[in-house]
C-alpha cells in the first residue's frame, strides 16, 4: 500500500504534475455542467418530446 503523507511535505517523486490536476478538474466541471442540463430538460419534457 503506498505510504500516506499526512503528516509531513510530499515528495516530488509522489506529486502530481499541474497538467494532470488541471485536466481532471475540468472534466470535472464539463460533466457537472451537461447532467444539469439533462436534468433540467428532462424535467421539462414529457416522455414523448423527449424520444424526438
Amino acid at each position: 500500500m503506498d505510504k500516506e503523507h499526512s503528516l509531513e511535505r510530499i515528495p516530488h517523486s509522489a506529486r502530481s504534475n499541474l497538467f494532470s490536476i488541471v485536466l481532471i478538474r475540468i472534466g470535472v466541471n464539463t460533466a457537472l455542467s451537461q447532467f444539469i442540463l439533462g436534468g433540467t430538460l428532462g424535467h421539462a419534457m414529457t416522455f414523448w418530446q423527449g424520444q424526438y
